[in-house]
């Protein structure tokens, strides 16, 4: 009895086979239904590829200007960092142009009406939206319909469509069946760059110069062109604004030239007409032991010094005094200045400032003053010009400050020696310095100036294709095989649990388990079922 209860406590697979069995149609009609589910499904999700490229990009050296390129030939630095190289590739100078040389802003339902939207256009400004195409049942007349069946224009078959909303399109009269629709949809070139950079796929490692781009679709010869577009696109627009870069920088250092020259010319101009006034003055210039006294020498190197540091501080000072507004120092001005140009840390802020303001120039060439790195590059210069150099330059007139105290206590100690010594020594000593200084400045510039002319002569591109982009020759992901699998079973289980739930309702009673559980009567004996056999033939 034991066994009994456990055989009717557990699973009677018996009675599931005889079910199975019973039904055996239904579970096939249940796995064929699944298997056309899943069949339907792959048509509606087609498998995925990859298509994958590869850009050489220059990546701008933190160390700066020294190391090995100091020792290769005259070039510029590079472009952008690593970030701002990944940022330009998603911006829409690059994106826009691949959207309209491509047509990604058209979207056709069916691909077999692609054929009808050769050679179509749109001018810069075209009214988006759905639109659906019909030819009259004679082949004569088209209408074009909006999105709610609105008639948005009437004419002859052969003319131009869409002229008023935008559009640039002649379709071929030999391409237009009678009573035929072609419905397609238009995106804003924008929103089309947009969802393309969403779906573009970039990535430089860290310390790398190369940019591996990837782009995933349905159709392996448009993602594939389409990476090749975004690729060319890139490289174009990257050596334009090296270009630009190049020209600003140029231009730049041609008015500093030209302002170091009339300062080198003022200059000369005055130590000139000091010597010419004091050419019949008896010379101040002592021979013997006299010249040789450490004392007097080392006096006028520090009264010149002292007059030195008094009239840059002075300067310094008046130019912190006269800053004001958005523009801060007149950094042209305070970069003349011999002290500024021995004191690192303020030189540095100022050339950094030159460099991020040419940067600047090139990149509102083709950017508005919303664009990120615009923005950024503005509050640097911002931060560098009203903050930074205007800190650095009062920090550097309170250490000028503290100096020439320094050296005025030395000079009047040793004053009582020398207090016969002419003026006019120390004068044209401050005008030969002065005329070094200008000098030192104007040939600094020349140098600079003469390596970006060769630089812009002989520029070396930034970026450059390594790996143009391939049509795919094999999904990445293919759904179908699963998709058929997840049918077969979904459709198998569903057509078990149906025998099974048809055999359970089903009244008629067919197994002795009925009688003993259901009906709790003891089963004496069983009766075997034997088919009638054939009777013999009589001879």
């Amino acid at each position: 009895m034991a066994g009994l209860d456990d055989e009717e406590s557990g699973l009677d697979w018996r009675r599931i086979v005889s079910a199975l069995l019973r039904f055996k149609w239904l579970v096939l009609l249940a796995v064929a239904l699944g298997l056309g589910g899943g069949f339907a499904a792959t048509r509606k999700l087609p498998p995925v590829y990859s298509a994958q490229a590869n850009v050489w990009v220059d990546v701008l050296d933190r160390r700066g200007e020294g190391g090995a390129e100091a020792r290769g030939p005259i070039q510029q630095r590079a472009l952008l960092d690593e970030d701002a190289w990944v940022e330009l590739l998603r911006s829409y100078i690059v994106l826009d142009q691949v959207v309209r040389d491509l047509r990604l802003y058209l979207a056709v339902k069916r691909p077999a009406d692609q054929a009808t939207f050769v050679g179509f256009r749109v001018n810069d400004t075209f009214r988006p939206g759905q639109y659906a195409f019909s030819v009259s049942a004679d082949g004569r007349e088209y209408t074009l319909d909006g999105a709610n069946g609105v008639e948005l224009e009437r004419g002859m078959v052969g003319d131009s469509v869409g002229r008023r909303l935008g559009f640039q399109w002649v379709p071929a009269s030999g391409r237009l069946a009678p009573s035929r629709t072609v419905e397609f949809s238009l995106v804003s070139p924008r929103d089309a760059a947009l969802t393309l950079g969403e779906q573009l796929s970039v990535r430089m490692e860290m310390n790398s110069n190369f940019l591996a781009l990837e782009l995933r679709g349905s159709n392996p010869v448009l993602i594939a062109n389409i990476l090749n577009a975004v690729s060319q696109r890139y490289v174009e627009v990257a050596a334009q604004l090296k270009r630009e870069k190049l020209t600003e920088l140029t231009k730049i250092l041609e008015d500093q030239l030209r302002t170091a020259q009339g300062n080198l010319d003022d200059a000369e101009t005055a130590l000139e007409r000091f010597r010419t006034r004091t050419i019949t003055l008896p010379s101040d210039q002592t021979t013997g032991v006299e010249s040789r006294d450490p004392r007097r020498a080392n006096f006028f190197e520090m009264q010149v010094d002292r007059d030195q540091l008094r009239r840059d501080r002075d300067a310094i000072d008046r130019l912190l005094a006269e800053a004001g507004g958005a523009s801060g120092l007149p950094t042209a001005a305070l970069s003349a200045i011999e002290s500024v140009q021995h004191a690192p840390e303020l030189s540095n802020a100022l050339k950094e400032l030159s460099d991020k303001e040419a940067q600047l120039r090139a990149l509102r060439y083709h950017y508005s003053d919303a664009y990120p790195p615009v923005q950024r590059l503005a509050a640097e210069i911002a931060e560098l010009q009203q903050r930074t150099i205007p800190t650095l330059a009062r920090a550097l007139s309170v250490q000028l400050a503290a100096r020439e105290s320094e050296l005025g206590r030395h000079v009047d100690a040793a004053s009582s020696d020398l207090r016969q010594i002419p003026a006019r020594t120390i004068e044209e000593a401050r005008l030969n310095r002065n005329v070094q200084l200008k000098e030192q400045t104007y040939t600094a510039l020349q140098q600079r100036f003469d390596q970006a002319r060769l630089a812009a002569e002989a520029t070396v591109p930034d970026v450059r294709i390594l790996d143009s982009a391939i049509v795919p020759q094999r999904p990445v992901k293919n759904t179908a095989s699963r998709i058929l699998l997840m049918g077969l079973l979904a459709g198998l289980g569903l057509g078990i649990v149906g025998a099974v739930l048809l055999d359970r309702i089903d009244p008629s009673v067919r197994y002795p388990q009925q009688v003993s559980r259901d009906l709790g009567l003891p089963i004496l004996g069983a009766l075997p079922h034997l088919r009638a056999k054939e009777p013999a033939e009589v001879v």
